[in-house]
């Protein structure tokens, strides 16, 4: 189906200005779902790998609620000279600082219970390159929604339901002008009379909220299938292990208001790609070694890194 240029395009987010803050917000979410559709291997692997830990190292938390439970793990993960500190909040297991907080060492026994479960989490995050502490925080979230919801994690095609709530960002209220309360009566006045009369002052009203959003640092919103088309790019550099040749050769985009679609050169994609993995924190692949990685469908992969 062709886009109508009349048609109001959707943007990211959906509003015409944007904080830094928002726009990390809004592009991680988007990042999530089109990892669903693009690669749904990562939240199988997710699932399978992972979520049976979850839900065992839960209900052992959950359970030390009474004190009687919580005294016996502490003495069971407890070494001479060295008295464990179990997790005994269930509301901790979604917070990745929490897993940050495991220490096991001779000095320390911190959240031992935990390690198990962590290492799992990692394990998977790097699996697929994504070991970044925002996207590990969204797997936990993830897994405690199929915790509590089993039917959702059903299926071969599964979707991310931890969204993340965008930060909100209120600009100094701005009075609606009195001229444009005035209600219309259509009795004594056409619509386009009451347009033509409410114009200035509306425009003058408009502008002054956007100047200010300017000022506050704001900046214009990005449109959504351009940023769609980015991101997978990026899933298949990151994901994928395809090489900027490989992506280029397919990545062609279509011109505003136009059927046409142009080529993009490799070092456009490559820049997009850095940019918008730097806008979401998601650390890149360093070096691409040469050959073809194992199970991959990639047919070049040397001389490619990431400045």
């Amino acid at each position: 189906m062709s886009e109508d240029p009349q048609v109001t395009r959707a943007r990211v987010p959906p509003g015409e200005y944007q904080t830094l803050a928002e726009s990390r917000t809004h592009r991680r979410s988007l990042f999530l779902r089109m990892m669903a559709q693009e690669a749904p291997e990562t939240l199988r692997s997710l699932r399978d790998d992972v979520l049976s830990t979850y839900i065992s190292t839960y209900d052992e938390v959950e359970k030390r609620l009474d004190s009687r439970v919580l005294d016996s793990d502490t003495e069971r993960y407890s070494a001479p000279g060295r008295r464990a500190c179990l997790c005994c909040q269930p509301a901790l297991l979604t917070k990745w600082q929490t897993y940050e907080a495991v220490s096991i060492d001779e000095n320390h026994n911190r959240y031992p219970d935990l390690a198990l479960l962590r290492g799992k989490v990692e394990e998977w995050a790097r699996r697929y390159r994504l070991n970044t502490r925002w996207v590990l925080a969204a797997a936990l979230v993830q897994l405690d929604f199929w915790r509590r919801y089993p039917k959702s994690a059903e299926g071969l095609t599964l979707g991310w339901s931890c969204f993340f709530h965008p930060i909100s960002f209120a600009l100094e209220e701005t009075p609606v002008p009195a001229e444009l309360l005035v209600p219309w009566d259509p009795l004594w006045e056409t619509r386009k009379e009451y347009e033509k009369n409410h114009q200035v002052v509306l425009g003058k009203y408009l502008d002054g909220i956007e100047a200010q959003a300017v000022a506050a640092g704001c900046q214009p919103t990005t449109d959504l299938p351009a940023l769609q088309l980015h991101f997978t790019w990026l899933i298949r550099y990151q994901l994928g292990r395809e090489s900027w040749p490989e992506i280029a050769a397919t990545a062609g985009r279509r011109l505003k208001k136009s059927k046409t679609m142009v080529d993009v050169s490799e070092k456009f994609v490559a820049r997009t790609v850095k940019d918008l993995a730097r806008s979401i924190d998601l650390p890149l692949i360093r070096v691409r070694g040469p050959g073809r990685p194992a199970g991959s469908r990639t047919k070049n992969t040397t001389g490619n890194r990431v400045r």
